[in-house]
C-alpha cells in the first residue's frame, strides 16, 4: 500500500462488512505528470540554448532527461494502480490492479493470528528516517497476505487503534516480544487488571509474606500502599567501567612515558584517581537518588527520591491499568523492564533488576491494584 506515513484502513467502523480502497495513487499520478511536464520544459529550454551552454551542461542535460523519463514513466504506473479490500465477519478479500495486470485472493478470517503492533524505522520523507508505528492483521502462515491496517509516525493513539481493530475482527491484540507475540484477548480489551482478576481471566499468585528476591529491592509499607525502593543500577555501570581499568591505566602510562615525555608515575596516579572518582560517583548516586514504585489500590506511581524529597513522579490510577508485563516497549528500543500500561500512558520500572525480581514486582503490582478501593 505504499509507505506514506499516514494511513487508517477503517477509522470509526465498528462492525463488518466494510470495504475500502487506496485512493492516493491517482493524486500521485497527477503530481508526477506535472513535475514531468516541468522537466520537459526545462529540457526544451536547454535545447534551445544548446550552442551557448558550457561543456559541463551535457551532464546536467543527461540528469534532467533521466528525471523526466522517471517522472513520466511513473505517471501510468500510479494511474492504473489500485488496491481494494473487503472485510466480512468470516473472510478478507483483496483485489489489486497495476499496469501489468490484476491480483485477487480471498482468505478466511480464521487464517489470521491477530492484530499486531510494530515499530519500524523507515524513510518517512526524502533524506529523513524516522519511526513508523503500524498495525497489521497478521496472517498465520503467509506474510504476503498480512494486511496493513494503520500506520503513523506518531505513537499517539496506537493502543486504542489496536483495540479498535481487534474488536472489529474478533481477534487477539498481539504485542511483539522477542521472537514471539504476547496475546491480549478480545474479551480483556479495555478491562482493567482489577476487572480481569475479578473475572478470573488473570490469576494472582503473589505471596506478600515472602521476601523479595535478591538485595536490590527494599520494601516500605505505608497504610495500604507498598513502596518498592530500588538501587544499584549505576553500581553495575561502575563494575563495567572498572573491568577494563587496568588496561586503560597501562595504555595511559605507555603514552605518558613514551609520547608525552611525562613522568609515568604521576600520570598513573592521575588515571587511577579519575577511575576511582568515577566509580565512587556511580556507587553513591543510586544511594542518594534511588528509584521508587508506590503501589496502592488507588494508583501506581513511579518517582525518584533525593535526601530532601521526591521528583519526577508519574502516576496511573489503579482502575485504569489494563496490563502489567515484563518486556520491552514496541520496537525494542528500550531495555526490558516492568511496564504498567493504561490506554493513556505507560510507566516503566526496574530496568536494572533481574528477570526474577521484575516478575516479583509484576506479581506485587497485580495483587495490590486488584484490591477494591476503600471508600
Amino acid at each position: 500500500m505504499g509507505r506514506h506515513p499516514e494511513f487508517d484502513i477503517a477509522p470509526g467502523i465498528h462492525e463488518l462488512p466494510h470495504s475500502t480502497q487506496e485512493r492516493r495513487f491517482r493524486l500521485r499520478a497527477c503530481g508526477t505528470l506535472i513535475f514531468g511536464c516541468v522537466a520537459v520544459l526545462f529540457l526544451v529550454g536547454f535545447s534551445a540554448a544548446w550552442e551557448e551552454l558550457a561543456e559541463g551542461s551535457v551532464i546536467i542535460m543527461a540528469m534532467l532527461g533521466l528525471v523526466t523519463i522517471v517522472l513520466l514513466g511513473a505517471t501510468p504506473w500510479y494511474w492504473f494502480r489500485k488496491y481494494r479490500w473487503h472485510f466480512t465477519p468470516t473472510e478478507v478479500r483483496y483485489d489489486g490492479r497495476n499496469l501489468f495486470g490484476r491480483v485477487t485472493w480471498v482468505e478466511p478470517l480464521s487464517a489470521y493470528h491477530g492484530v499486531v503492533a510494530e515499530l519500524r524505522d523507515v524513510f518517512l520523507h526524502v533524506q529523513r528516517r524516522g519511526p513508523l508505528y503500524t498495525l497489521r492483521l497478521k496472517h498465520k502462515s503467509d506474510g504476503r497476505r498480512t494486511v496493513e491496517l494503520y500506520r503513523s509516525p506518531a505513537p499517539d493513539g496506537l493502543r486504542q487503534k489496536q483495540e479498535h481493530y481487534a474488536k472489529l475482527f474478533g481477534l487477539p491484540a498481539l504485542v511483539k516480544e522477542g521472537k514471539g507475540y504476547r496475546e491480549r484477548r478480545v474479551e480483556d480489551l479495555d478491562r482493567s487488571v482489577r476487572d480481569q482478576v475479578a473475572a478470573g481471566t488473570l490469576h494472582v499468585s503473589f505471596d506478600p509474606s515472602a521476601p523479595p528476591p535478591g538485595r536490590a529491592i527494599r520494601l516500605r509499607f505505608t497504610g495500604d500502599a507498598i513502596v518498592i525502593h530500588t538501587r544499584g543500577y549505576l553500581l553495575g555501570l561502575a563494575r563495567c567501567f572498572l573491568t577494563p581499568a587496568p588496561i586503560l591505566t597501562g595504555i595511559a602510562v605507555v603514552i605518558a612515558a613514551g609520547v608525552l615525555r611525562s613522568e609515568a608515575t604521576a600520570m598513573f596516579a592521575v588515571v587511577v584517581a579519575a577511575q576511582l572518582a568515577a566509580a565512587l560517583t556511580m556507587w553513591a548516586a543510586p544511594r542518594i537518588l534511588p528509584n521508587e514504585l508506590v503501589i496502592s489500590p488507588q494508583e501506581v506511581r513511579t518517582r525518584w527520591r533525593h535526601p530532601w524529597g521526591t521528583f519526577r513522579g508519574t502516576a496511573i490510577p489503579a482502575n485504569q491499568i489494563e496490563e502489567v508485563v515484563v518486556g520491552k516497549a514496541p520496537g525494542g528500543r528500550k531495555a526490558t523492564a516492568v511496564q504498567i500500561i493504561s490506554d493513556a500512558e505507560t510507566l516503566r520500572f526496574g530496568a536494572h533488576l533481574t528477570r526474577e525480581q521484575m516478575e516479583w514486582v509484576r506479581e506485587c503490582i497485580i495483587a495490590v491494584v486488584s484490591k477494591p478501593e476503600r471508600r
